[in-house]
C-alpha cells in the first residue's frame, strides 16, 4: 500500500475505517461501540473542515495505510488508535495533532 501523503488522505482513510467499525459493531449488536465510532467519524469530519487550508499544503511522510479487515472489534480499535497516534506524531498542524490524539484515546 502507498503511504498517505497529506492530512486529507489520512482523514479519508480513517473515515473509511470508522465506517467499517460502525457497521461491524452494529452487525454484532454492539450499539455502544457503533455510537463511539460515529462520534469519532464526526470528529474527523470536523478536523477536515477546520484544517482544510493547511492540509492542502502540508505534505506528510511515514504514515502507512492500515487494514482492519478480519480483526475483532477490540483489535481493530487498538490498531486504529495506533494509526491515530502515528498520524498525530507526523502532523505539524497543532490542532489536528491534538484532535488525532483525542481520537486515539477514544479508541482505547
Amino acid at each position: 500500500m502507498a503511504s498517505l501523503t497529506n492530512l486529507g488522505s489520512v482523514i479519508a482513510h480513517a473515515l473509511d475505517w470508522e465506517t467499517f467499525l460502525q457497521e461491524a459493531a452494529a452487525a454484532q449488536g454492539d450499539a455502544v461501540r457503533a455510537q463511539a465510532s460515529r462520534q469519532r467519524a464526526a470528529e474527523l469530519a470536523r478536523i477536515r473542515r477546520e484544517a482544510i487550508s493547511e492540509m492542502i499544503l502540508e505534505p506528510l511522510s511515514g504514515i502507512e495505510p492500515i487494514d482492519l479487515a478480519g480483526l475483532s472489534l477490540t483489535e481493530a480499535q487498538a490498531r486504529l488508535a495506533a494509526f491515530y497516534e502515528n498520524a498525530a506524531d507526523r502532523v505539524t498542524i497543532p490542532a489536528a495533532g491534538r484532535a488525532l490524539r483525542r481520537l486515539a484515546r477514544r479508541c482505547a
